[in-house]
């Protein structure tokens, strides 16, 4: 875990997976650090939208297709799923890409099947994803209400990140 600032002065908090983790799918690590079962409320607020995600060993993948982080995303989620609390929307998910640089949407991606459809005549290429991306945005904004009330954290600040979630997802995909 490291400590570093965005241009607001915030204090952002850097999670690395190391390979080890990646590979394996462990995410025991993470949850003994940023689980909000075992948080007190104050620790909530100060991790609110400060959260940055990386990978060791991933220098220019885009999160969604790479295997392993996909199935340790799969994984992290399942019990974690306070992503749309927790991260930096303005740090990328991993190496900066066009994916990765909307973390919510790489790691919905990640959760996502995925069907990619080229058209012969027109050389088109086109990606279908599945309704998990849908019910992972949905989930992203639930928990932002949800830790968002138990943190304390005034009305504003909960009701100004709604439209930067929303954001997150608005890049072309088709659902």
């Amino acid at each position: 875990m490291k400590k570093i600032q965005n241009k607001h002065k915030q204090e952002q908090v850097l999670y690395t997976f190391r390979l080890d983790q990646i590979l394996t799918g462990d995410v025991r690590d993470f949850l003994e650090k940023y689980d909000p079962f075992r948080l007190p409320s104050s620790r909530i607020r100060e991790l609110f939208g400060n959260l940055v995600l990386s990978f060791e060993g991933v220098e220019d993948a885009a999160v969604s297709t790479h295997p392993e982080i996909r199935v340790l995303l799969r994984r992290l989620h399942a019990i974690w799923p306070w992503s749309g609390f927790f991260l930096n929307l303005e740090r990328p998910l991993g190496p900066a890409n066009a994916i990765n640089d909307f973390p919510l949407l790489g790691i919905g991606l990640s959760l996502s099947d995925m069907l990619m459809c080229r058209w012969v005549k027109t050389n088109q290429l086109r990606i279908k994803v599945g309704p998990q991306l849908t019910e992972y945005h949905t989930t992203c904004l639930r928990v932002l209400y949800q830790l968002g009330t138990r943190a304390q954290l005034p009305a504003e600040a909960i009701y100004a990140r709604h439209p930067a979630i929303n954001k997150q997802f608005q890049h072309g995909i088709l659902i």
